[in-house]
């Protein structure tokens, strides 16, 4: 057992799961009930962060199933990866694959991590030992996905979590259930999606908590006379405590929403459209503490730039007082 202030090892996710809610889009219920696994909440995918995380109704979309896993259903054979570098030393990655097997179904699975970075090693009353420890959290998931008629979309994710601060050990699985429906009516679709069902099978310490469970409601729409895709989502999370806020205040527990808007402008070079990306976390407002720039922060903006059957995404998140997020992607079809 490590030296390290057991203060570090207690303050140290709680404070990581409050930032990473916020970039998600999550209510902090979350993180005022002391739920487990921040990992669980991050949009390690550069669309769907610069969409605001409300694109949950598409289909064929191997990185959608990070919102709904409905959205693989329908898809190739795709491979994408992601990278980003946070605030300080933290950096997230991912890596996916899915593929169209027998049956119309479509199935897949990815890995991602969260790196913390390095600590120095205190002790309490004492101070630093020159020592240092690590952190990290990291997810595996595999998931099915399949079309019912031309209106219906199901999918299903099932998750392996864990992760260490120093010698201190945590695991846990959850599951994904995600919905997608299209009426055909004036090109309308809608979403819905409860992520993370779960328990946790061990923690950092003497205590285990829920994981974060968040139900999101959404849809979108292609507008007639401009090339642009509009997509809205309302986040409800759970508290740690099994209770569910439906009371909205800027900052504090409750309801959550999000949206975004993705431009398609012809690229000549590869007869695709380059999409250009705008979103909004109404979250981003409790990331506000009096900077000039305060006001960017929940916005994200992004762009996507297809070459032949890939396609390059970049986003760039403020997140005010915690600083600006940019994540890098890449995916394609086999």
């Amino acid at each position: 057992m490590s030296t390290a202030s057991l203060l570090i090892r207690r303050v140290l996710p709680r404070l990581i799961f409050a930032m990473f809610a916020v970039l998600n889009g999550a209510s902090s219920a979350s993180a005022a009930g002391r739920t487990a696994f921040p990992m669980l909440l991050i949009q390690t995918e550069p669309r769907g962060l610069a969409l605001g995380g409300a694109p949950i109704t598409e289909l064929g979309w191997t990185d959608g199933t990070l919102l709904n896993p409905a959205s693989a259903a329908g898809g190739d054979r795709m491979v994408s990866a992601s990278f980003a570098r946070h605030m300080l030393d933290l950096w997230s990655g991912r890596v996916a694959a899915s593929f169209p097997v027998k049956g119309g179904f479509t199935v897949g699975g990815y890995i991602s991590t969260l790196n913390y970075g390095e600590f120095d090693v205190s002790v309490r009353g004492t101070g630093a030992t020159g020592e240092q420890f690590r952190a990290a959290e990291n997810v595996l998931a595999g998931y099915v996905a399949g079309q019912w008629g031309a209106s219906l979309g199901l999918g299903m994710a099932a998750k392996l979590v864990w992760g260490a601060i120093d010698d201190d050990r945590a695991s846990g699985a959850a599951i994904d259930l995600g919905i997608t429906f299209d009426p055909h009516w004036e090109q309308f679709r809608f979403g819905m999606a409860v992520r993370n069902i779960g328990v946790q099978f061990s923690s950092y310490g003497s205590e285990t908590y829920p994981l974060p469970t968040l139900f999101t409601v959404g849809g979108s729409k292609p507008l007639l006379h401009l090339p642009l895709t509009v997509s809205v989502v309302g986040v409800f999370s759970r508290k740690g405590e099994g209770e569910w806020e439906a009371d909205f205040l800027p900052g504090e527990p409750g309801v959550s929403f999000g949206v975004g808007g993705e431009f398609d402008i012809p690229a000549g070079w590869s007869g695709e459209p380059m999409h250009l990306r705008i979103g909004y976390r109404s979250q981003g407002e409790s990331l506000r503490v009096g900077h000039r720039l305060d006001i960017l922060a929940g916005f994200s903006f992004g762009v996507g730039i297809p070459y032949r059957s890939w396609e390059f995404d970049y986003t760039y998140a403020p997140m005010g007082a915690l600083g600006d997020l940019h994540r890098f992607g890449v995916a394609g079809i086999l």
